[in-house]
């Protein structure tokens, strides 16, 4: 049996056997729930339309709040431990600047009616689905964003906009807390923006997980985490000045020809100082001796396992080492050095704001980076599509009653 554990907020119990909130939301009492406790309400209502399912399972059983909508929810992590959430449903939003990720305001009405033929317009209506974590410093409890989502009212078009780890909770987690939302909600077309990064606590570096993921396991950190995702295709404004030009067969040719560029080949095309850092990159993971090179730190040698010796690097793949230095990162929770200097040598001379700027034909590794920058603004916005329609005929379901939002 596992230890049921807590994180930073705080979880209590009352007499009867209930979790409770803090004191200064004693109102919501009779509007906290555990995840299998929600599971089962959203369950009773997942064959209905899509606004009868919004009223009975959200609004329902929530406190209201103006046009909010407001309850709790204490989440069982994969690991058991318990987090206390606040679950934010606002009924009477609007489309407004910075709704969305990635698309800026003047463009976002003319790309929905480009890519889905939806007319969406200024100050629409819309409504939105926000997830805190309630946290607890000595007592005092504040709310730590951790997803937002907006959709339309008759359930056609959506977009995760705010994403983020926090309070215990990993990133994977809280794309298990957009899951949980997400089915039971089936918005038809829901828009995904993918930038998400691994971050070092202890300097300013930021690695995008899309473009790591994808050469060593052949899906992005999204794809991996939800099903149902497909790229969107075509151009995609993300700047007032700025597309980006999004397509499936280009990305996957070059994702196949990064994964099997050999280091050897590799070398080739780098400079005298790279092409160093590649081959203390290939002797900390792949050389028979198991020796690394002094000018390197120390910090970034490591043990390799039986699979990883015994190689050269004509037969040792991009694949192959993005695959150890990403499964090590991953086994230290966090950035490593050698994960540096891998994505250093990948994207070395990219622009990292969209990729606005051009990769100089001259550099002897162009071919290299080319590819690097289709993997990098080729995949990010993606689109994830319902597994049934959200609009079902009512004459089918003998539901009376009218909708009160």
């Amino acid at each position: 049996m596992h230890n049921r554990q807590c994180s930073a907020a705080a979880v209590n119990k009352n007499n009867n056997n209930e979790y409770s909130i803090p004191v200064k939301d004693a109102q919501y009492g009779r509007y906290v729930f555990s995840g299998e406790e929600f599971s089962r309400i959203m369950s009773k209502y997942e064959n209905f339309t899509f606004k009868y399912r919004i009223q009975n399972a959200l609004v329902s059983h929530s406190q209201k709040e103006g046009s909010k909508y407001l309850f709790y929810l204490y989440w069982n992590d994969s690991e058991n431990h318990i987090h206390p959430l606040k679950v934010t449903f606002n009924c009477d939003d609007e489309m407004r600047p910075g709704y969305s990720r990635f698309l800026p305001a003047t463009h976002a009405m003319s790309f929905y009616k480009d890519q889905f033929n939806y007319t969406l317009t200024p100050q629409q209506k819309i409504y939105s689905l926000q997830v805190d974590l309630i946290t607890n410093v000595k007592m005092d409890f504040y709310d730590e964003r951790l997803l937002m989502m907006w959709f339309t009212l008759d359930g056609v078009m959506g977009e995760l906009s705010h994403i983020e780890s926090g309070g215990g909770l990993s990133g994977t987690e809280v794309l298990r807390i957009f899951q949980y939302f997400g089915q039971f909600l089936r918005i038809r077309h829901m828009l995904i923006c993918d930038n998400a990064t691994i971050r070092s606590s202890q300097s300013n570096i930021s690695i995008p997980l899309r473009l790591i993921t994808a050469i060593a396991d052949e899906k992005t950190w999204i794809e991996k985490h939800i099903p149902g995702m497909r790229l969107m295709e075509g151009n995609i404004p993300v700047g007032q000045l700025v597309s980006l030009n999004q397509n499936s067969m280009s990305r996957k040719k070059a994702l196949c020809e990064l994964q099997k560029l050999t280091l050897s080949d590799w070398q080739k095309m780098m400079s005298a100082d790279q092409s160093e850092k590649l081959q203390i990159l290939f002797d900390n993971y792949f050389s028979t001796d198991g020796s690394s090179r002094q000018s390197f730190p120390k910090l970034f040698s490591r043990k390799k396992n039986e699979s990883e010796k015994h190689c050269s690097m004509e037969n040792v793949t991009l694949q192959m080492l993005a695959s150890a230095i990403y499964r090590e990162s991953k086994e230290s929770d966090g950035i490593t050095g050698n994960l540096i200097i891998l994505n250093e040598l990948l994207c070395g001379n990219i622009d990292m704001e969209f990729g606005n700027i051009a990769i100089p034909m001259t550099s002897s590794d162009f071919w290299v980076k080319s590819k690097v920058k289709q993997l990098l603004w080729g995949s990010y916005v993606w689109k994830q599509m319902a597994d049934m329609d959200n609009v079902r005929s009512s004459k089918n379901l003998n539901i009376t009653g009218s909708m009160k939002l």
